[in-house]
């Protein structure tokens, strides 16, 4: 196994490439190139997860609130992701380290396709550097381009509902996930599917639409003006179903 590095004068590179992996990916999945730059922003969608990366990119200094001419505020990032990384590492964020690697963990397996299981695993490209500073702060460990979940995570795996008992959910989960994919590709009305299958719907209005219709193995009428609320399970079915429409 390998040797974690002291945290440290490590702490802000690694919390600077973390927050640079978690704005990428929430603004690519709000539309934008998925490459995050100053002045963007993105919708955290009242789910817990999305709120949790909100308010760890508020509390680096990266993403802070501000007033719009309208007189709302929002946050929008003042640094291009890119930046992040130098922008941290001038700053004593070694009380962050948890929080971040938590707030990447939670997006990263949850909706990045990054592995929550506990054998090794491949890296997803968009979280390559990422991965690299999780290693090196002893999160995982790296064999070549080969990673592995270490006891050190346990807790935050844990907390994000991937793990039981130190072993991942994925396992006994998987068949029930499929199950439900087919069934919810096979009675959903046709002009959705055909949606899906055009590419004219996109992720962020298909978690809505699967929120407010997909119940109950089937799927209901609904006003897509209603208030919703979204949850893990809803993005992790949207984004199966379009991949069994592409």
């Amino acid at each position: 196994m390998n040797e974690p590095v002291p945290i440290g004068a490590l702490a802000g590179c690694l919390c600077g490439h973390l927050a640079a992996a978690i704005a990428n990916f929430l603004v690519g999945i709000s539309g934008s190139e998925s490459i995050a730059r100053k002045g963007d922003t993105f919708w955290h969608m009242a789910m817990t997860d999305f709120e949790f990366a909100y308010a760890a990119l508020e509390t680096f200094g990266v993403f802070p609130p501000q007033l719009r001419p309208d007189g709302e505020t929002e946050n929008a990032f003042i640094v291009d992701a890119k930046q992040m990384p130098l922008f941290l590492a001038s700053h004593d964020v070694s009380d962050r380290v948890i929080e971040t690697v938590e707030a990447s963990v939670r997006i990263a397996c949850g909706y990045g396709s990054l592995p929550d299981r506990v054998d090794w695993f491949d890296r997803p490209e968009q979280w390559r550097t990422a991965m690299k500073y999780i290693a090196l702060a002893g999160y995982a460990e790296q064999a070549g381009l080969r990673y592995r979940w270490t006891i050190m995570v346990e807790p935050i795996m844990v907390a994000a509902g991937f793990w039981d008992e130190g072993q991942s959910l994925n396992a006994s989960t998987k068949n029930g996930l499929e199950a439900n994919i087919d069934l919810a590709w096979e009675t959903m009305p046709d002009t959705l599917r055909q949606s899906i299958r055009s590419s004219s719907i996109g992720l962020i209005e298909l978690v809505k639409v699967v929120a407010l219709s997909c119940k109950d193995r089937h799927w209901d009428e609904f006003n897509r003006d209603q208030p919703v609320a979204l949850c893990a399970s809803h993005m992790s079915l949207a984004r199966e179903l379009l991949n069994r429409g592409s």
